[in-house]
């Protein structure tokens, strides 16, 4: 019986390197999949106060609520929500807003229904609230792309 070799074409010494890689990737893309009570992996605890893994990624965001129009960029983001990297004007915290995220890469951009959370000091966190199937899968697509992108560029500089 022969030992399966994945990788032809690739010297045997990097086989190794390359497998590492991907179960690191792999580490990370299951991060962003959803958890079944199904399975025996375990879903974060009623005390875990974040329901989505938070990604430092950076995306241009524009938040219209009524006739207003807000232009920023995100700190962080996930699946539920994101943080802004200036505060909204106070006419907009706590209200129903339309938030469109935008990338580099000239995609079109992603609209959510949103909530500017209640914080009068610092008004910079936004809960996606009310959010269609498309949108979110689009956004689950977009970070998953980024973290295997990440990962890539990571391996490849160690």
């Amino acid at each position: 019986m022969g030992v399966f070799f994945p990788f032809k074409g690739v010297p045997v010494q990097n086989c190794g390197m390359i497998h590492s890689a991907i179960e690191k990737l792999l580490t990370w893309v299951r991060r962003l999949l959803p958890v079944s009570r199904d399975t025996d992996e375990s879903l974060p605890s009623p005390d875990d106060r974040r329901e989505h893994v938070r990604f430092k990624y950076s995306y241009a965001v524009t938040i219209f609520c009524g006739m207003k129009k807000f232009e920023t960029f995100c700190k962080d983001i996930s699946l539920g929500g994101m943080k802004l990297k200036h505060p909204l004007p106070p006419s907009m915290v706590g209200k129903q807003c339309k938030v469109s995220i935008a990338d580099n890469l000239h995609r079109e951009p992603i609209v959510f229904n949103s909530t500017v959370i209640a914080d009068t000091e610092t008004p910079m966190r936004i809960s996606f609230s009310g959010t269609d199937a498309e949108s979110h899968t689009r956004l689950k697509s977009w970070l998953q792309q980024r973290v295997i992108s990440d990962q890539i560029k990571k391996e490849l500089t160690d």
